[in-house]
């Protein structure tokens, strides 16, 4: 897959299986369906810094187009990164991907940031051969939208030129996930209850014997919203699980994480796991072909724990490219469960949220005679990722700190997940608001009492931090930088800062009660107790891995039960969601609603119900 862009942002890069009948759900039949590939993510925006044009587009194969076959396309969506710097610019459908010679072609009259929906003034009908459909844009900066997933070629098309008849530049493939571009189709005969399966978020491993989840990802590739999956599980080709999902709402072309339930692998080795959708909203899928998902060798064994990974993450408020860095981590977290993160505000000067121990932290940097320091950073598990990809933006990594970069961090979270523990960490916090006193405790234990086989290492040391979100406060790069929502920042470390010696009895070890008073200004709704156990070499930071980690909220212990955080109101003033709607049921003032990035989206003042 080839980068055409000189200059690229990067960076930031249950219950048991049962069986059951399912009536039909009941479903509003649809005359119109969106087609793409992307997650509608605007997560990677790509250009030059000169003013040139940029055709891009995705292909709908003849397989399926000839689903779709006398059905018609009557809109096209795109996103860009930003306002063109000329407003001279078109939509196109093709059954080759030409240079100018399109079968169909609009002018666009006006195209602003974000995602904009073109109405094509004639529809344009699908005859069932293969087709193409895109934009073409003229403009510099960062102008190119692609989601930063996975690389596919059916929705990377990408041509720049200076003039574009010049038969010269060749259209080719853009590394960065798939553009994002939708097409809605409208017909008397569309599918109506059809799914992909696109991925599984069951880990490389299980404990045998235990339940382990089943989660799927799945995109709603037909006309009806999906009320109801049904799907079956097999490992090594034999029936483990029947699942009914029967709480869902899935919209069109929607990608959603499915929770089908929990299977039991009794067996220890390793085992192929396949899950199959049968049913949608009741109705046999309208599509197999893509209902399936295989994933190989899982290892199963007695002794294996479940591992959260710890994501540490150096950044500091005056670091302008952080924010990038803050958006692939957060993209690349919402597709993966397990993994904790924590920040430490240092390696690039200091900021208000900086503490010693994080400063202390920037030897994971080097590799114990030489480093190199640099925000962001990141490590997982505090261990060092080079044999991997991991670099530090060039080179392969001194140490176990990285720079995160969008084209790999996904796969190193899944190298890093893929690992299973054999210890288990157990955080046990409890919280009095009424004097603001909070107190931890860790314990756990390895398999078979066996400690010198399953905890490596000469010094096991225990960690505990204290970590607090929704911070607000400046961030240089980011959209608003006097207003930024700093999440996952360290604020305290109970242990010593490289933590405290564990001791093991038959198998098993027991922390004291660590305590300390919350400061005023810290809200403890917002604050989380992370623990880890992970060995020590003061002389070597690539020997300091992370044996297991865990993390629990303390608004889930607090002592009372009920804790007032911020908000003075009554019964007579909520704020509540109906139907994707924020609703007030009073008349604020004023108001602002901020996204998961801590960016204004929106302000308002002397509103008046809403």
């Amino acid at each position: 897959v080839m980068s055409l862009f000189f200059k690229i942002s990067y960076l930031a890069a249950g219950g048991i299986p049962y069986v059951a009948v399912v009536q039909p759900t009941s479903t509003v039949y649809s005359d119109s369906l969106i087609f793409g590939y992307s997650d509608n993510k605007m997560a990677l925006n790509l250009g030059l810094d000169i003013e040139v044009g940029i055709q891009g587009g995705i292909q709908l194969t003849e397989e399926f187009s000839k689903r779709l076959k006398g059905n018609k396309i009557t809109e096209i969506w795109f996103a860009v990164g930003k306002v063109p710097t000329k407003q001279h610019n078109y939509v196109f459908i093709s059954k080759k991907l030409g240079l100018v010679d399109f079968d169909y072609k609009q002018a666009v009259e006006r195209v602003d940031s974000g995602w904009n929906k073109i109405i094509l003034d004639k529809p344009f009908e699908i005859s069932g051969e293969e087709l193409f459909v895109g934009y073409r844009l003229v403009s510099s900066g960062d102008i190119f939208s692609m989601d930063g997933r996975e690389d596919n070629e059916l929705a990377n098309f990408i041509r720049l030129t200076q003039d574009e008849n010049d038969s010269t530049c060749a259209w080719q493939h853009q590394s960065g996930g798939n553009i994002n571009i939708q097409v809605v189709v409208q017909g008397d005969h569309l599918p109506q209850n059809d799914l992909a399966v696109e991925g599984c978020l069951t880990k490389s491993y299980a404990k045998t014997g235990e339940p382990t989840p089943i989660k799927i990802w799945v995109r709603n590739t037909g006309a009806a919203e999906i009320k109801s999956i049904e799907a079956n599980a097999y490992i090594d080709n034999s029936l483990c699980g029947e699942f009914i999902a029967d709480n869902i709402d899935i919209k069109r072309n929607q990608i959603a994480l499915v929770n089908l339930g929990d299977i039991l692998v009794d067996v220890n080795g390793l085992h192929d796991l396949k899950v199959t959708v049968s049913k949608v909203n009741g109705m046999d899928d309208e599509n197999e072909s893509d209902n399936s998902i295989l994933k190989k060798n899982i290892v199963c064994k007695k002794e294996y724990s479940n591992r959260k990974v710890l994501l540490e993450h150096f950044s500091t408020m005056k670091c302008v490219n952080c924010p990038t860095a803050h958006s692939t981590i957060d993209d690349a977290l919402f597709y993966r469960e397990d993994v904790i993160h924590v920040i430490h505000h240092s390696a690039y000067g200091t900021d208000p949220l900086t503490i010693d121990a994080s400063n202390d932290y920037t030897f994971f940097y080097s590799n114990g005679s030489q480093t190199s320091v640099y925000a962001p950073g990141c490590m997982l598990d505090r261990t060092n990722m080079s044999k991997y990809g991991a670099t530090d933006g060039s080179e392969s990594t001194l140490g176990p700190v990285f720079f995160p970069q969008r084209t790999n961090f996904g796969h190193l979270l899944d190298e890093s997940l893929s690992r299973p523990a054999y210890v288990t960490v157990d955080v046990k916090p409890t919280y009095d608001p009424t004097n603001r006193k909070l107190m931890v405790g860790v314990s756990g234990q390895v398999p078979d009492e066996d400690v010198n086989r399953y905890v490596k290492g000469d010094d096991t040391r225990l960690n505990i931090f204290l970590i607090e979100d929704s911070i607000i406060g400046y961030q240089a790069g980011a959209n608003n930088p006097q207003r930024y929502f700093h999440n996952a920042a360290i604020r305290q470390v109970l242990t010593s800062i490289w933590g405290d010696s564990v001791v093991f009895d038959i198998g098993k070890y027991k922390s004291r009660e660590y305590e300390c008073i919350l400061p005023e200004t810290w809200n403890p709704m917002q604050m989380h107790v992370v623990a880890f156990l992970s060995n020590y070499n003061p002389l070597n930071p690539n020997d300091c891995e992370v044996l297991n980690a865990n993390a629990e909220d303390i608004r889930n212990v607090i002592a009372s039960g009920v804790y007032d955080a911020s908000l003075k109101t009554d019964a007579s003033r909520t704020v509540r969601i109906e139907k994707y709607c924020l609703v007030l049921d009073y008349e604020p003032s004023s108001y602002r609603i901020y996204n998961l990035n801590g960016e204004l989206v929106l302000d308002g003042a002397n509103c008046g119900r809403r």
